[in-house]
């Protein structure tokens, strides 16, 4: 991970947590204050359970009361030298931080560890003993792996590639005369794979969410969208590097990909009527894309925050809406 790759993502986690959003993503923790020497522990078993995938802890953010807070000072250089020397054979991940300022006068620490030396053993005590552990993260506890999580370890997954989110719009439309309303949109996504590299994203794995913020930054709702395959045979397919079969997306080296974007489970005129209604105060919206890489244990998220644009038209609401973005 580069360091502005690093420093992009850290604002992203940051600023959904500031709105009221959790973090759903299992290979980022938040801390608000440096964590203890004792904590090796957990740093392992979170490193284990990525498998070769990068994990970042964020200091400085108190995701339950929704607010950054202010650590003790503390030297990354020093701290790390105490935390990495409770791991046994002088292999531990390897680190890197970044001061990442996010508001005036405030900022955070990301740490990037790459864990691709698993398994990390940790010397722990245990009744005045020192034994050797090889921890393995199982939702928000650390534990002891098992003999088939062990053997994992020898068979390597498969990386995300590196992804960015270029551009997304989606409008809702009333039609003129008609009471009912419409969604649809897409988002485009850039694929920085090498030219020699290739990944396959099932169709089952794709998945998006909507939210739309009040102007004071609380979340006002949030809803499915369905990510629609298009049919194989189409020119929306013509793409070097891109095959779109029936099961899901092939990509082979570097592509840009476009994802078409429906409603899921509950009709726009139904949003419109409960959340949006005469409301044209509503401050901004986000969409959150969400991919499975065939091979890989973690699922990638891109996040696209929206631009809220209303116009007229002469439907019964007498509004058409309108949420875009575009990767300056």
């Amino acid at each position: 991970m580069r360091r502005q790759q690093l420093e992009s993502l850290t604002l992203q986690i940051v600023d959904r947590v500031l709105r009221g959003c959790s973090n759903e993503d299992s290979f980022i923790e938040l801390k608000s204050e440096w964590p203890d020497v004792g904590k090796a522990r957990q740093l392992a078993g979170h490193a284990n359970s990525a498998n070769g995938e990068e994990i970042v802890w964020i200091i400085g953010v108190d995701e339950k009361n929704r607010c950054l807070t202010t650590p003790a000072r503390q030297d990354p250089a020093k701290w790390w030298s105490q935390v990495s020397s409770r791991f046994d054979d002088n292999v531990a991940p390897e680190m890197m931080d970044l001061v990442v300022p996010v508001r005036p006068g405030m900022s955070v620490t990301a740490l990037a560890f790459k864990t691709d030396r698993a398994p990390y053993v940790v010397s722990v005590s245990n009744g005045g003993t020192t034994e050797r552990d090889v921890p393995i993260r199982s939702g928000t506890r650390t534990r002891s792996a098992t003999r088939h999580e062990l053997l994992r370890f020898l068979v390597p997954a498969a990386t995300v590639p590196e992804c960015t989110a270029a551009s997304c719009r989606i409008q809702f439309v009333t039609l003129r005369g008609k009471d009912d309303c419409f969604l649809f949109g897409s988002c485009e996504v850039l694929f920085e794979l090498s030219p020699n590299q290739s990944a396959f994203i099932p169709g089952f794995g794709m998945g998006a969410i909507l939210e739309i913020f009040d102007q004071d930054g609380t979340a006002a709702d949030r809803a499915p969208l369905k990510v629609k395959q298009p049919d194989p045979y189409s020119r929306e397919t013509d793409t070097t590097g891109v095959a779109w079969s029936g099961d899901g997306l092939r990509l082979q080296g570097p592509a840009a990909v476009s994802f078409t974007l429906r409603e899921a489970g509950r009709d726009a005129t139904t949003w419109i009527d409960e959340w949006i209604g005469e409301r044209e105060s509503l401050g901004s919206a986000e969409l959150t894309l969400t991919l499975k890489v065939a091979g890989a244990l973690r699922r990638t998220q891109l996040h696209f925050p929206l631009e809220l644009h209303w116009s007229a038209n002469m439907s019964r609401r007498g509004w058409d809406l309108t949420a875009t973005y575009r990767k300056s």
